[in-house]
């Protein structure tokens, strides 16, 4: 009896705990299970909320397009094909030249003639525009806003049609950013649609602002009006596109130009303008390109082209970028030319023996520049419209470098070339590197300066911007039952193919270039050995490899240091066992093969200037287990 009394008591003490403290506790943890549930619930509807944001965002911006697109066809039988007066062209087309309507010629010398195209235009038979020579080339649109199905329904077979034909386009994508981060998703978008199409431009990459507005969940959501939001848009834009490796430009027309981009900021991107008037009437002094384009028509007439179409002219741009002026033999100092166009003489036989380079006033940073000089080499830098080379000394310049530094350098490249006595208009180069002869004993006669927007590429070719009297680079290898070859330069091959005669070890030697270029730097390099692997790095002359030892070089690495790295890259291709000549590797890239037991037999290499054309294929360079 005691126990059950016990047990009863225990049970009433227990009951009465957990009346007291249990269903608190319950109770606390149903509330906060409650509270949990309904965070969880609260996050739902949010993410149900932005999504139905996003939804009819992209409808809204959708049902724009199609406003716009009915708007557009409906105008279209009330445009005239042609203007009785108004801006014109004259020329034929392989020189065109553009007007407005008062006779005054458009930029600086010819202009070319280039369309815009979208759905807008239906399938064109670019067929029937190439044949017609009635353009010079095309901006394609791509499409328009951030989401995925934002792309233009004609660009795939606009753009495949341009690359089968050849003929030059540029792309755009209309903006619909209301800040930084909708234009970032614009450049990720648009930067997908480069790549997707295989867009191979030639023109550039533009991003078109204009005024909008469309419906968005019952509301009307309109673009941006103040200067300041388009700054953040145009620079988020901007950067996300240049990391994607892209350069881009700026498209808006001349009413919003001169209010809501009304930013030097913006305005240093901008070089296309729609202004359908009799002139352009707006000058651009913060434009920061060689170029400028004036839409100046939304009716134009093509053939293959069904409905009507804009037009622009696009030229050198008439507010120069780089003036530059030239000391020649026996006339002294002549007028100056600007961006591109030639300074001194051809076919006269008159060296060049000073040059003044100076950029436009509104630019910030500096032109530096070095010339060498006959009996002198190398000059120090100079910058700013000072003196390099001489006066009154009878003495020719040879080879030029020029370069950029501060903010310009950030949006520019500037490229240069030279017409070299003996040899002609050499190729392009750019930014520090050589345009001219070295130790040959052969004048500059001419000079040309352009400066490009970062990363775009020149019109003209690239290849043999400089001849060299000297080797740039040397070497020689140790071949099984040979051993030293004697020095090969500059891409002659060292070793034996057909045979099986292994490389033992090489050594590279750059001594000729130094003084030639007036860099400094040094040639480095690693050698991978059988049964060894990788060897430690040696300078300039070294040797790499081993002697006496009968061990296969299999696989190298070398590159340049110093400042020379800046201005040259390094190429070169091993012939192995079994496989034969790789391909071109460059730059401390490994070359050969590791792992699979296979001699180098032979050894090419070469220094060019960066920018310079590839030697030939680099594909296969390497091989590994």
């Amino acid at each position: 009896m005691k126990k059950i009394l016990k047990l009863m008591l225990s049970l009433i003490i227990t009951s009465c705990l957990l009346s007291y403290g249990g269903t608190s506790v319950y109770a606390q943890d149903k509330k906060k299970n409650n509270e949990i549930s309904t965070v969880y619930e609260d996050r739902k509807n949010e993410n149900v909320d932005e999504q139905i944001v996003q939804e009819s965002a992209n409808r809204g911006m959708q049902e724009a397009e199609e406003l716009k697109y009915q708007q557009w066809l409906k105008s279209t039988n009330n445009f005239p094909k042609t203007k009785s007066a108004g801006p014109y062209w004259e020329g034929s087309s392989s020189k065109r030249y553009f007007y407005d309507a008062n006779g005054k010629r458009f930029g600086l010398g010819t202009s070319k003639k280039v369309i815009d195209v979208s759905k807008h235009q239906g399938v064109i038979d670019w067929n029937a525009v190439k044949s017609s020579n009635q353009v010079d080339g095309a901006i394609v649109r791509l499409g328009y806003g951030w989401y995925s199905n934002q792309y233009d329904e004609q660009a795939a077979r606009n753009i495949k049609e341009l690359n089968r034909l050849g003929i030059p386009y540029g792309v755009y994508l209309f903006s619909y950013a209301q800040n930084a981060n909708d234009a970032k998703k614009e450049a990720d978008f648009f930067a997908s649609l480069i790549k997707k199409y295989n867009v191979k431009n030639t023109y550039p990459i533009y991003y078109d602002i204009e005024s909008w507005e469309y419906k968005s969940d019952g509301k009307t959501v309109k673009s941006p009006s103040s200067v300041s939001t388009y700054e953040q848009i145009i620079s988020s834009f901007m950067t996300q596109m240049k990391n994607k490796g892209y350069s881009t430009k700026v498209y808006s027309y001349r009413a919003y130009l001169q209010k809501q981009l009304k930013s030097p900021s913006i305005l240093k991107h901008v070089d296309w303008i729609a202004a359908y008037t009799d002139t352009l009437g707006y000058t651009n002094s913060y434009n920061q390109t060689n170029s400028i384009g004036w839409q100046y028509t939304s009716s134009g007439s093509i053939p293959g082209i069904k409905t009507r179409v804009d037009i622009s002219a696009f030229a050198i741009n008439p507010n120069p970028l780089v003036t530059y002026q030239a000391h020649l033999q026996n006339r002294g100092w002549i007028s100056s030319v600007n961006d591109g166009i030639t300074a001194g003489t051809t076919g006269q036989f008159l060296r060049l023996e000073g040059i003044k380079i100076m950029l436009n006033s509104g630019l910030s940073g500096n032109v530096e520049y070095s010339a060498h000089v006959q009996d002198i080499g190398w000059q120090p830098w100079v910058k700013n419209g000072q003196l390099s080379g001489t006066t009154e000394e009878c003495k020719r310049i040879e080879a030029i470098k020029i370069k950029l530094t501060g903010d310009i350098s950030k949006d520019y490249d500037v490229y240069y070339r030279v017409h070299s006595q003996g040899y002609g208009w050499l190729g392009w180069t750019k930014n520090g590197s050589i345009a001219g002869t070295i130790e040959e004993c052969c004048r500059v006669e001419a000079v040309q300066i352009m400066l490009v927007g970062k990363g775009l590429p020149i019109s003209g070719s690239t290849s043999n911007s400089v001849y060299y009297g000297h080797p740039l680079v040397s070497y020689r290898t140790h071949i099984q039952d040979i051993g030293d070859l004697h020095y090969v330069s500059d891409g002659v091959t060292s070793g034996t193919t057909g045979k099986a005669l292994r490389i033992e070890n090489v050594k590279i030697d750059i001594s000729e270039l130094l003084p030639q270029s007036g860099y400094s730097g040094n040639i480095s390099y690693s050698s991978h050995i059988q049964q060894i692997g990788w060897l430690d790095y040696v300078n300039n002359n070294c040797m790499s490899g081993t002697f006496g030892k009968a061990l296969q070089l299999e696989a190298i690495k070398i590159k340049l240091t110093g400042e020379i790295a800046n201005y040259y890259d390094i190429y070169y291709r091993m012939h192995i066992q079994n496989h034969g000549w790789t391909g071109w590797a460059k730059n401390n890239a490994m070359c050969g093969s590791t792992g699979l037991l296979l001699r180098g037999e032979a050894i090419e290499i070469k220094i060019l200037p960066k920018g310079a054309e590839v030697p030939g294929s680099v594909s296969n360079t390497f091989y590994e287990k």
